[in-house]
């Protein structure tokens, strides 16, 4: 944009100055034509003092006389010779009489302009001409003054034709310049209709992005409010096995005392409860199959208590085997400290769980106001919306690795 005001603004420059020389031109021209009226007025005047009709005398002639006159003027005036009078006075006098002086001699007053026999011209004794009629010397005065007005004129007209051919080369010049900068305005014309097209295609690009990434919004919205449905889900699935393992602890305690009552047959038992704390611990690799696996843990519970009933009654038979299985007893202790040890971690595990998922709830908060600040962002909106896309992402990878880890 500066550079097409500053091609205008040197457009107008030259434009001006162009303007300022046809005025010079037509001013010197006007002068021009002013001289030649007044030259034609003095060729009339001419023409009347040698009393010839101005439509009896061709232009030849009368530059012929003009021409007579400069070289009269040029004699008497510039270069005076022996025959001119040097005294006004006597030049006067020897006008009117035709006689010169005791020491003076006719001057030498064009004799090649005029005829033998025309008005206003005498013959002296010496063969000389002299002019007789007063009003050719102010001719001649005026004369030499139109003179001089016309050299000065044709070196005015001669520096006007220069300046004349100045301005035309400049003119010319420029020209050249005012194309050059014309097709550079065309350029830039056509440049900022391209980047006018430019600017509404990423228009309709940003304003397809905007719509895209209220679509992304959306969708993330609903995929939010799934995840805290599910997380909702989980989390009443998480208490209800928080129960259930309140339940197992006291099946637990009531077996352990069952246990220390009962020891006889132990050795079922004993197998029936690895394979329970088998189960537990795939339980707690996979929290999905928590409830299975309880469900299992309160049938085998059921068994053992069975078991133990049975026991019982073998206790009193099996009085032999009871040593033997006072080891296994304590073993089972061990196993039943290890689960218990294992639950404790469990719920550990659940409390971190609750406290990832308080975090991942600020964590959607902020993302909603970061997505509600980032809107007045035209600039930012994309960079922002990878970020949170991203984000979003990190935190359902880590929403889905916690559950399948729970």
């Amino acid at each position: 944009m500066d550079q097409m005001l500053e091609v205008n603004a040197q457009s107008s420059r030259s434009q001006a100055q162009l303007d300022r020389q046809q005025e010079e031109l037509e001013q010197a021209q006007a002068a021009l034509d002013k001289q030649r009226e007044e030259i034609a007025r003095v060729n009339i005047l001419l023409s009347n003092l040698l009393g010839i009709n101005p439509a009896d005398v061709s232009q030849g002639d009368l530059q012929q006389v003009q021409a007579g006159l400069f070289e009269l003027n040029r004699q008497v005036h510039l270069d005076p010779g022996p025959g001119c009078h040097p005294n006004a006075v006597r030049r006067t006098q020897s006008m009117h009489t035709g006689l010169n002086g005791p020491k003076e001699r006719p001057s030498n007053v064009a004799p090649n302009v005029f005829s033998a026999s025309g008005p206003g011209l005498n013959r002296a004794v010496s063969g000389q001409f002299y002019c007789t009629v007063p009003e050719h010397h102010y001719l001649e005065d005026c004369l030499e003054q139109l003179q001089s007005q016309m050299a000065e004129l044709e070196l005015t007209q001669g520096e006007q034709q220069k300046k004349l051919r100045h301005a035309t080369k400049a003119k010319k010049k420029l020209e050249k310049q005012v194309e050059y900068h014309s097709a550079e305005v065309e350029r830039l014309n056509a440049e900022a209709v391209a980047r006018q097209e430019e600017l509404a295609k990423t228009s309709e690009d940003l304003k397809r992005l905007l719509e895209e990434k209220d679509d992304t919004q959306r969708q993330q919205q609903r995929q939010l409010m799934t995840m805290a449905s599910e997380l909702s889900t989980v989390e009443n699935t998480i208490a209800g096995r928080r129960s259930d393992l309140a339940k197992l602890e006291d099946l637990v305690r009531t077996m352990e005392t069952e246990l220390r009552t009962q020891q006889a047959q132990l050795k079922d038992a004993t197998a029936k409860f690895a394979e329970a704390k088998s189960e537990q611990e795939r339980a707690s690799a996979q929290l999905a199959n928590v409830n299975a696996e309880l469900s299992k843990a309160r049938e085998q519970l059921s068994q053992y208590q069975a078991d133990l009933v049975r026991s019982k009654t073998e206790v009193e038979q099996t009085d032999a085997e009871r040593r033997k299985l006072q080891s296994k007893v304590e073993q089972l202790e061990r196993n039943i400290q290890t689960k218990e040890d294992e639950l404790h971690r469990l719920s550990s595990c659940v409390n971190e769980t609750q406290t990832k998922l308080s975090r991942l709830d600020s964590d959607i908060v902020s993302g909603e106001q970061r997505l509600q600040n980032q809107q007045r962002l035209l600039a930012e909106q994309k960079l922002n919306v990878e970020e949170q896309q991203a984000e979003l992402r990190q935190l359902s990878r880590q929403v889905r690795s916690q559950s399948f880890c729970d």
